[in-house]
């Protein structure tokens, strides 16, 4: 999937990236990314994971647009050169 992600416009600090996930979910890492996809990918695995583990799987759904943020990040820094 992460060779389908487009690079972001510039550079972004991963550790930035997963602390704002993990403290404004999937709507802070849209925002700070300025991008609806990276919006789109945490927000359905949120909603998956709430559903799927009877409101429980909310915490770990949450938690996933922290690392989804953070591995965003690596990956479009590294295809843009910049490490």
């Amino acid at each position: 999937m992460w060779d389908k992600m487009p690079p972001l416009k510039s550079k972004k600090n991963p550790s930035f990236a997963f602390f704002i996930g993990i403290f404004f979910g999937a709507l802070g890492v849209a925002i700070y990314f300025q991008s609806f996809l990276d919006f789109l990918v945490p927000f359905v695995v949120f909603i998956v994971a709430t559903i799927a583990g009877f409101g429980i799987g909310a915490v770990p759904g949450w938690l996933f647009a922290g690392f989804w943020g953070m591995v965003r990040a690596l990956d479009s820094n590294h295809r843009r050169g910049e490490h």
